[in-house]
Formats: C-alpha cells, structure tokens, sequence
C-alpha cells in the first residue's frame, strides 16, 4: 500500500484557501465581521496561534463559504500551489 503524505497544517490551508479567493491578508482581515487585524491573519496562517473554531467559521462566513469547503478548497489549493512550485523550481 502506498504511504500516504500527511496533510499540511491548519495553517497552510488557511493561506491557500485566501490566496485562491484572490485576496490579500488585510482584505481577509477587514470582510471578517467583526474585523480583525491583517497581524491577526498573518499570524493564523503562520502557525503563530492557535485558530479557534469560531475564528475558522469567521474566515469561512468572510470567504462565502462553510468550515468544511473552506478547508478542502484549502487543501486542493494547496496541493496546486505546491505543484506549481514544484515546476518552477525544475
């Protein structure tokens, strides 16, 4: 059987999933009701903090879109970034 990869942290799925909405960390941080600060989201998506559950229905709500979505759009855009990247570097 093949050995699977571990998926990418909370972290990393957050950034993809923002980039994927085209939108910068401080557009993120002012759509989130109530608004945060673009530190807020820099630190979320930087393995600074913890994300608590209702932050991760906050970002969700502020991308138009559910906890469960937001976080598989996180991981396939992740995956195209990471394979995006991999091209680049070859």
């Amino acid at each position: 059987m093949p050995k699977r990869k571990p998926s990418p942290p909370l972290c990393e799925l957050l950034r993809a999933a923002r980039i994927e909405a085209e939108l910068s960390q401080a557009q993120l941080a002012a759509a989130i009701t109530p608004p945060i600060t673009q530190a807020s989201v820099a630190c979320m998506e930087s393995r600074g903090k913890p994300v608590s559950e209702a932050t991760l229905v906050k970002v969700a709500d502020a991308l138009g879109t559910t906890v469960v979505d937001l976080l598989v759009t996180g991981l396939q855009a992740h995956r195209r970034q990471a394979r995006a990247a991999k091209r680049g570097a070859a």
